[in-house]
């Protein structure tokens, strides 16, 4: 019952701070970890950000127009391969996910 309980107080405390992200940021959460991975573990392909974000193509698509147009991702060419491109993220991205949020102030 104690591992529940933690578990459940973990949730509880990445909900208000996912929260508190998407309030400072603007963005939802799932633009909040499709940047996170591009940050991280960017440049990615749109169907590999599809895959870490579990989002279809479509969904994919409309969270990488988002990340655009508020400027934290920009598509580019990919290198080998013309016929794809590569979501990679902006500074503007960079400065806010490196931000500090203190997390026991969104709980």
């Amino acid at each position: 019952m104690e591992i529940h309980v933690a578990f459940m107080r973990l949730n509880a405390a990445l909900h208000t701070f996912s929260s508190a992200v998407s309030a400072d940021t603007k963005l939802t959460l799932s633009e909040i970890v499709a940047a996170e991975h591009l940050r991280l573990d960017g440049p990615l392909t749109p169907k590999e950000l599809s895959h870490r974000v579990q989002v279809g193509s479509g969904g994919t698509t409309a969270i990488i127009d988002r990340l655009e147009r508020r400027g934290f991702a920009r598509r580019v060419a990919h290198p080998t391969d013309r016929r794809s491109v590569l979501v990679e993220a902006v500074e503007q991205g960079e400065a806010v996910a490196r931000r500090p949020v203190a997390l026991e102030q969104a709980v």
